[in-house]
């Protein structure tokens, strides 16, 4: 049967990717991507989508995570990817 018209996936929008324009109050929408290395090296990109600003970085934290839960805590993500393999505990 064929189709009268043709829909295709044009846009993914989600929590920490939409925002409203009309709106006066600005607030920070983070989304972060963790990858961990060997020996606790963690390694990340901090995206803030109402503006487009990117953060890259890598720091040695300790086995408790304590500076990653520092950062978690402050920047208050709304989304966080990761590999659940190279996060350990």
């Amino acid at each position: 049967m064929d189709k009268c018209l043709k829909r295709d996936l044009v846009q993914v929008m989600t929590k920490g990717t939409f925002f409203d324009l009309d709106r006066i109050s600005y607030e920070q929408r983070f989304i972060i991507c963790i990858q961990s290395k060997n020996n606790y090296r963690i390694s990340i990109v901090l995206i803030e989508s109402t503006t487009s600003r990117i953060i890259v970085g890598n720091f040695d934290d300790s086995q408790g995570y304590n500076k990653l839960k520092k950062l978690l805590s402050e920047t208050k993500p709304l989304e966080v990817v990761y590999n659940n393999e190279t996060l350990n505990d």
